[in-house]
């Protein structure tokens, strides 16, 4: 009887623990040099330029750089061509959405990332087609990819 109650109290410590986020990992610091690094590479893209594969490549090398919550430099420029390059994927590109849906089912923080930058800065037709494409062509296999999509735009103020 003693053990479990020792196990007990090691369980509600551990939790105490984690939730006040003593075992989270520490924010990557974007660098001048990564921010620079950054804008070399969008800058060599137009904005039709972009695949969901560049992106995701841009993503983790300079994705960091992009939030503004980052403890180091904030690249605006950078979450600029973010939003842009994800407006053009998911209203010209549809087709390849598949890509996408392959990428975000292997790594959940991509497809967070690329459904955060659905925002205010994403414009009104954007929004409309956007929703639109989710709501009528969506792929089978991706279903609740467009639905929390979906829900994210009716969940924020960018409609």
């Amino acid at each position: 009887m003693k053990k479990y109650k020792y196990c007990i109290l090691l369980v509600i410590v551990l939790v105490t623990i984690q939730s006040s986020g003593a075992f989270a990992a520490t924010a990557k610091a974007c660098t001048e040099q990564k921010a620079d690094e950054a804008s070399k590479e969008y800058g060599s893209y137009e904005q039709n330029d972009w695949t969901w594969h560049q992106l995701y490549r841009s993503f983790q090398r300079y994705g960091y750089c992009a939030d503004a919550s980052n403890p180091g430099i904030w690249n605006a420029e950078l979450a600029t061509v973010y939003d842009e390059a994800v407006e053009f994927l998911l209203t010209q590109k549809w087709d390849t959405f598949g890509d996408f849906a392959m990428l975000a089912r292997t790594n959940s923080s991509f497809r967070r990332f690329v459904i955060s930058r659905i925002s205010e800065a994403t414009s009104a037709n954007g929004v409309t087609a956007i929703l639109k494409n989710v709501r009528h062509k969506c792929p089978v296999k991706s279903k609740s990819l467009c639905h929390d999509i979906e829900k994210h735009i009716n969940g924020s103020e960018i409609q």
